[in-house]
């Protein structure tokens, strides 16, 4: 027999609160990855890409869990669609940050040495403004 307490579903939060968090950790990699880019470390560059792409899949399973876990109840605190839309542009940040972490390691990039200390504080700013965080 269902109970009342089975009708409301659990809160979806807690689940993508840790999804999120995953994610941040991913996009947290990426100045590591652009400084190592610009020292031209090609096993620093591997190292820090494997370490992006493992934080991503380990995203993944979290994304997995939730969408296989999330109730169809009549009383979810929030629309399910509007849950899984969340939970989808988290995960297109992550996956956007594991393919930067790829192809850093498919095409060598080739700074001038006059240019280095500017793409440095470029691609830093730019990663934390696009990702919606202050400017380290």
């Amino acid at each position: 027999m269902l109970t009342i307490a089975k009708l409301f579903g659990k809160s979806p939060f807690a689940p993508l609160q840790s999804h999120i968090d995953k994610v941040a950790c991913c996009i947290g990699e990426l100045p590591g990855l652009f400084k190592v880019m610009i020292e031209q470390n090609e096993q620093a560059i591997e190292k820090v890409s494997g370490k992006i792409s493992r934080l991503e899949h380990e995203a993944d399973l979290t994304k997995h869990d939730i969408r296989n876990h999330l109730p169809r109840s009549l009383f979810l605190p929030v629309d399910r669609e509007s849950i899984l839309e969340i939970l989808d542009l988290q995960d297109a940040i992550a996956d956007q940050a594991e393919k930067i972490g790829h192809r850093a390691t498919m095409r060598r990039l080739e700074l001038l040495e006059d240019m280095r200390e500017e793409f440095s504080l470029f691609s830093v700013r730019k990663t934390w403004k696009f990702f919606g965080f202050a400017t380290r």
